[in-house]
């Protein structure tokens, strides 16, 4: 078991492409913010620098976007902050209300519209302003917090931005990764003649369809279906060799498969450089059955690696999700939510301990649509936390009374976010911890406008997490506790509802994009499935429900590839392929069935 928990942590950590230099230039702009802070000594630094770990993307463009962005909405919610204030801040009593009601509709608005990456941050921002507004006199010491509130998203922006420009990736180099990261993938499992974690991993299509929507601006549209040419039928091409190395039998020969070998390597070399391959000639080996039709398609796939293919519809976009109003799981996160953070913040204001208030920030940052979502964010909350602390307290004892010039200070603040954004840029099961563990360091390093001597406060903040931590846990877990079972019962309705349509569509290019987003569905499932081990006994479905819930994700996963090969190389081997695996999945969705109606009838 130990081994086996080795192994899966060296898998969340291992290196990838663009990992360093994301954490590097992370650290870089929590430098420079810092900097900034201390050369206009701006209050309560340490939350300029850590809002870097927000603006700050892989890619230039998402990068440059959100700098541009988030002032504006800081704006937007300085204007509000002002219009409730005047009404309630001399009044304990209708401000706790209006942080109650504002916190309310705004995280209604997180959960039931596609407001939902701004609105909790906007909710937590509001409660928080209000918070503080309360403890100053409302005049010039208030207009001068909220101005500070602006400054706390301009400087971060401004670094981010200025790092950006000259180093970071632009969408079209990501693109360019992504695709040479398959072919390499693919020549790596042909090598190996077996499979391995990036032929799924690298499957997905939902970051690079984002990375191509960006190159609409300013990139000629031959260029552009292209690239979408090159991205289909890479994809295309992770499931036929996926298909390959599963079985033995459907390997090609020992010669056949180094010369692909040796072609997808050359093709991602060409990819990398910066274009895409052009009168590529696969070899095309005599086989019959089932390694005859993966030949087929392979040597399809490769000889128009790069035919344009068109940009897809653009869905009908509305702000309120479908089930807005009619689902109470919105509302009743909403008030969950904002019942757990108003507790902590009477706690704290009964006790007249303001150190403490991260109990109150943590209750929005924790808080999620599931038991097992809010119970994985407490849990990495909890270990970044406290090991960033650790490295945060260690500091303030062996390092920071060595320090005296600015520059030892920003290298010591860089040396810890370096480590918080390698975890951050890492599996999504630990990023949370490198942005805990990177949060508690600074808070404990950055103390006002400069470095902090002051355990006590660190003390307190860290003390305060923790708290919000339990309240956050004991409101998700005993009021209205919400059971990822039924995203995987909708992810299974979305997944059947494109299986059918991969089924009755004859174009190969829009049964690539159908095969990808079904990667995409996949790895949903995988990753619900993961959360269902943080669900208490009382929340998670029986034990029967999930082995057949697993069985029939496999078997989705086991389709798509067969009916995707189905429309590359028709024929009789591909045709059994697709029953084998349709039958599996029939058989296992019965099964399914079955444990819902016995959890129906114990219920």
């Amino acid at each position: 078991m130990a081994r086996a928990a080795a192994s899966a942590l060296r898998a969340l950590l291992e290196p990838a492409p663009g990992r360093l230099e994301f954490a590097v230039r992370t650290a870089l702009a929590c430098m420079l913010t810092a900097a900034l802070t201390a050369l206009y000594r701006i209050p309560e630094a340490a939350l300029p620098v850590y809002l870097v770990f927000f603006i700050n993307r892989p890619d230039r463009g998402s990068t440059l976007r959100l700098a541009a962005a988030l002032p504006l909405v800081a704006l937007i919610v300085i204007t509000l902050l002002l219009g409730l204030a005047r009404g309630v801040v001399d009044s304990a009593p209708l401000r706790v209300a209006a942080i109650a009601a504002s916190s309310v509709v705004l995280l209604w608005l997180a959960s039931a519209s596609r407001l939902q990456p701004i609105a909790g941050t906007v909710a937590l921002v509001v409660a928080y302003g209000l918070d503080l507004l309360g403890s100053v006199p409302l005049g010039d010491a208030a207009t001068r917090g909220l101005l500070y509130g602006l400054l706390f998203v301009i400087l971060p922006a401004v670094a981010c931005a200025v790092l950006a420009l000259p180093l970071a990736p632009s969408p079209q180099r990501m693109v360019q990764r992504s695709v040479a990261a398959r072919l390499r993938a693919a020549a790596d499992a042909l090598r190996a003649g077996r499979g391995n974690a990036a032929l799924r991993r690298l499957g997905g299509t939902l970051q690079l369809q984002a990375w191509l929507g960006m190159l609409q601006l300013g990139t000629p549209a031959a260029d552009l279906a292209a690239w979408r040419g090159a991205a289909a039928s890479s994809g295309a091409l992770l499931e036929t060799v996926g298909l390959m190395v599963r079985d033995a039998h459907s390997l090609p020969d020992a010669q056949t498969r180094a010369e692909l070998v040796t072609l997808l390597e050359a093709m991602a070399q060409t990819v990398d450089a910066g274009s895409w391959p052009l009168d590529v000639a696969p070899p095309l080996a005599a086989a019959e059955g089932l390694r005859g039709a993966l030949l087929r398609a392979l040597h399809d796939q490769l000889a128009g690696f790069a035919d344009a293919v068109p940009a897809p519809p653009k869905p009908r976009a509305s702000l309120l999700r479908s089930d807005a109003l009619s689902n109470p799981v919105h509302l009743r996160y909403a008030l969950k939510t904002s019942a757990a953070a108003v507790g902590c913040y009477l706690l704290y204001s009964v006790l007249d301990w303001p150190g403490i208030h991260t109990c109150f920030i943590t209750c929005y940052i924790v808080s999620l649509g599931t038991v097992a979502e809010s119970v994985e964010k407490l849990s990495l909350r909890l270990a970044g936390c406290m090991a960033g602390a650790l490295l945060g307290t260690g500091a303030l004892l062996l390092a920071l009374p060595q320090i005296t010039t600015l520059g030892a200070w920003l290298a010591l603040i860089g040396s810890g976010v370096l480590l918080g954004a390698w975890i951050a840029a890492g599996s999504e099961r630990i990023a949370y911890a490198g942005f805990q563990l990177a949060f508690a360091f600074v808070l404990c390093v950055v103390q006002g406008s400069g470095p902090g001597f002051d355990l006590v406060v660190a003390r307190d903040r860290i003390i305060g997490i923790l708290i919000g931590n339990l309240v956050a846990y004991a409101v998700a877990t005993t009021i209205w506790p919400q059971s990822v079972r039924a995203r995987i019962d909708e992810l299974f309705d979305q997944a059947l509802h494109l299986l059918a349509q991969l089924r009755r569509t004859p174009e190969a290019h829009a049964r690539r994009a159908l095969a990808a987003r079904l990667i995409d569905l996949d790895h949903a499932l995988i990753d619900a499935f993961a959360l269902l081990r943080y669900e208490p006994d009382a929340v998670r479905p029986p034990l029967a429900w999930r082995r057949s819930a697993m069985r029939a994700a496999r078997a989705i996963a086991r389709l798509g590839p067969a009916l995707l090969l189905c429309g590359e190389a028709p024929g009789a081997a591909a045709d059994a392929l697709a029953a084998r695996a349709r039958g599996t999945l029939h058989a296992a969705l019965q099964a399914l069935r079955a444990c819902d109606g016995a959890c129906d009838a114990t219920a």
